[in-house]
């Protein structure tokens, strides 16, 4: 029998967890329609959205230095 081979994953905290996740709705987004279904990338994308805003909740309620709201580069360059 063959051995299931599961990669391994950085364990992201706090804004870099936060700017991956933006990443990989950035790369939904431009996926659209195309790898994944319409409800399929939705789904996706709402669930990144509500890990940001959990991260986000439970740095809050910590006593760190706050997070600044990530966002996606080109859309960064474009309010430059």
């Amino acid at each position: 029998m063959e051995s299931l081979r599961i990669p391994n994953f950085p364990t992201l905290h706090g804004e870099e967890a936060i700017k991956a996740l933006c990443d990989f709705i950035g790369e939904l987004e431009e996926q659209r329609g195309r790898e994944l279904s319409e409800k399929q990338t939705a789904a996706m994308i709402k669930l990144a959205k509500g890990l940001i805003s959990t991260i986000e909740k439970e740095t809050q309620s910590k006593p760190s230095k706050p997070i600044r709201k990530y966002i996606p580069e080109p859309v960064r360059r474009l309010f430059s």
